[in-house]
């Protein structure tokens, strides 16, 4: 995904969105993990299959170091052990190739918060908070991939987003630790952080997405309408970033 904002560039042409540095930052989960914490910003501790001694004995949920979209993310990535982590981790290598790994699960409200460059500055669009409406108990409240793809899956129709107000010290506690990935990051126009607060407060960045979704049915789009503004006008400032 890094490679052709790298071409781009080398070849002196302009581009929406990030370069290929922040690209390549934010989508490999790990790097971008050791990145927020350099530069404090929480975010759940995680290892991988050949880490001797990860550190906790916690509920983890099992990912792809790579993949977006939630790509094999179901119920049965959220196990209680070191032990059922790692089993999980080489069922999902198995099934779908590639690199996966062990995040700690935090069980508390998700949230996605867009962000739209504007006037050079980044706007935080408003914060979207992901309900998961009528699950069983027992059922991890994750929004795994039948919850993002499968319109047939219960999950599709249950995990639904919400843009109510919030208490201010969680509002601020969530722009607080955005507008640090931004920086960190150095996001240019348009980008979505996914993270998760816990009971008490504490919102933990579980990814920086640099290129996310802009279909009218995405996240981004909703919280662009949700703040006022036509996606048009929206594209209009993305391309207005990528000129200065």
């Amino acid at each position: 995904m890094h490679v052709l904002p790298a071409l781009l560039a080398a070849s002196g042409k302009r581009f929406t969105g990030c370069d290929s540095d922040a690209m390549y930052l934010s989508s490999q989960k790990l790097l971008a993990k050791r990145w927020m914490k350099l530069h404090g910003i929480p975010t759940p501790k995680s290892f991988l299959p050949g880490d001797e001694k990860p550190v906790g004995n916690t509920t983890w949920i099992v990912k792809s170091l790579w993949e977006h979209a939630s790509l094999g993310l179901d119920d049965d990535c959220v196990v209680n052990s070191l032990t059922a982590a790692r089993a999980r981790i080489d069922h999902c290598h198995a099934q779908h190739g590639g690199v996966w790994f062990a995040e700690e699960f935090v069980d508390g409200r998700e949230f996605n918060v867009s962000v739209l460059e504007v006037g050079r500055k980044p706007q935080i669009l408003p914060i979207a908070e992901m309900t998961f409406v009528d699950y069983p108990p027992g059922k991890p409240k994750i929004v795994g991939y039948a919850a993002k793809w499968d319109d047939a899956a219960p999950e599709f129709h249950a995990t639904q987003r919400s843009f109510a107000k919030l208490p201010s010290a969680e509002h601020d506690a969530i722009i607080d630790v955005v507008q640090k990935c931004w920086s960190a990051f150095h996001l240019r126009g348009y980008a979505r952080i996914d993270l998760r607060m816990d009971a008490a407060g504490v919102p933990w960045v579980l990814e920086i997405n640099a290129n996310p979704c802009l279909s009218p049915d995405a996240g981004f789009a909703a919280a662009v309408i949700e703040a006022g503004m036509t996606p048009t006008r929206a594209i209009e400032h993305i391309v207005s970033a990528a000129m200065h």
